[in-house]
């Protein structure tokens, strides 16, 4: 009995865990820890797939509205450029995309661009609203690398929602 009050005093000592030393009768052998969790997807992945998004819906509005097509290209541009920014920024950190991330996941069928131009532009000038929102909330919270291209990003949205009024 004092032989294995002191090999639980020496394991406690050499800082072994509880669920480390065998159970009195039981095997030797430790029990295992549980998986590491998968790693949460980098959050660049749902910016990128909104400003992609976003680009579309101008893609569609010029489609169904030959003549906003002028109005519109410099925009479109802008958001060609954001999303270009947002995947270097995100090929640097990532090797690939881990599973289950939203890039080449299937996206609900979009809506139908209103028919009367006014509307149309309304449409725009609502997503840029809430892309300059959320992207401004995501600069908040971004390491500082990051930071500067959300912010940035979200300013220029915001521009956009002036320029489509």
């Amino acid at each position: 009995m004092l032989a294995a009050a002191l090999v639980a005093v020496g394991g406690a000592a050499a800082g072994c865990r509880a669920a480390d030393r065998p159970a009195p009768g039981g095997s030797s052998a430790p029990t295992s820890s549980p998986a590491p969790a998968a790693p949460s997807p980098d959050p660049l992945t749902a910016l990128l797939d909104a400003e992609q998004r976003l680009l579309a819906g101008y893609d569609r509005t010029a489609r169904a509205h030959p003549g906003l097509a002028g109005r519109l290209a410099p925009l479109r541009a802008d958001h060609a450029e954001h999303a270009a920014a947002l995947g270097r920024t995100l090929a640097g950190t990532l090797a690939k995309p881990p599973v289950g991330t939203a890039t080449g996941s299937p996206s609900p069928e979009p809506a139908p661009v209103p028919v009367s131009m006014a509307a149309a532009l309304a449409e725009l000038r609502a997503a840029e609203g809430v892309a300059a929102t959320t992207l401004a909330r995501a600069a908040e919270t971004a390491p500082a690398d990051r930071a500067a291209l959300l912010a940035s990003i979200a300013a220029c949205e915001a521009s956009h929602r002036v320029l489509l009024a």
